[in-house]
Order: structure tokens, then sequence, then C-alpha cells
């Protein structure tokens, strides 16, 4: 077998419409690091002038991260996508405590679908083999779903 072309995500970019409310959610809530936080201003028609927020996990080169991007001019449009829709609809982290999660996102006042559902390993693609996950899925400010999942099992 041919080795991939491709090695994991680099990173995902969101757009908000208000970076203090979404800053709070994925920094404040969720613990990520805030790395960067800088206005741009390009020129031509996209983007042109954001204030972007890169967070991470951990500061390894090579770590994933998630990048906020609110526009400045024009300003920020659209909205978040639904459950299945066509496009990225969802994201999920793993988390080693979700019920600590959950009450921390209801405790902000930030949205909970559910939480604390409980299935096997082929529900997230992996083995059944004794397999099992929690997961919940959440709402960021900007009503994009967040799922967080914990596995139970290896």
């Amino acid at each position: 077998m041919e080795e991939p072309l491709t090695t994991g995500i680099s990173h995902v970019a969101i757009g908000v419409t208000d970076m203090e409310a979404s800053l709070r959610f994925y920094r404040d809530v969720l613990g990520m690091t805030l790395t960067v936080d800088r206005t741009e201003a390009n020129g031509g028609e996209r983007p042109k002038n954001r204030r972007a927020c890169y967070l991470r996990w951990d500061d390894r080169p090579g770590a994933t991260y998630v990048v906020l991007d609110q526009r400045i001019e024009p300003a920020p449009q659209g909205q978040a996508a639904e459950l299945f829709d066509v496009g990225v609809h969802h994201l999920s982290f793993r988390t080693p405590d979700l019920p600590a999660l959950v009450e921390a996102v209801k405790t902000a006042g930030f949205d909970v679908w559910f939480s604390g559902s409980i299935h096997d390993g082929p529900a997230n693609a992996e083995p059944a083999e004794g397999h099992e996950v929690m997961t919940a899925m959440v709402l960021d400010p900007d009503r994009n779903v967040i799922q967080f999942d914990q596995w139970l099992t290896a």
C-alpha cells in the first residue's frame, strides 16, 4: 500500500460573529490556549480585515489547532450549517471528562443538545471489541455543532 499523501489535520478555521463570545467558549470553557490574537488587513477581496485568534491544546510543532476568524470589513454574514447538511456540519473533540465538560458548558450559559450518550466503537469508526464512547453535542456562540467524545475503554 502506498504512503498516504496526507497525515492529519493541520487546523480548523471557524468564522465567528463575536470574537469575545467565541473566546469565552473555546478558551475559557474548553481550556484551549490562545497563542495568537491579531488583526490582519489584507488587500484583495477575501479575506479583508479580519481578527484571527489561534488556539491550541499543546504547543509542539505540527500540533493541530483552531483558528477563530471574525471579519471586520465587510461584517460577518451567514449561519452555521445544520447537522448533516452538505459541507462541514460539526466538529468533534476528545475529552477526558465529559460530565465535567458538559457542566462547564452549561454553567457558562451555552446550549447542550445532549450529553452522556454511550455507544460502541463502530459509531466512531473504531473496532467494536469492548470499545465504548460517551458523547455530548453542544452549540458554540454561533450555533456551530461541537461534539465531544470521552473514550471509556481502549
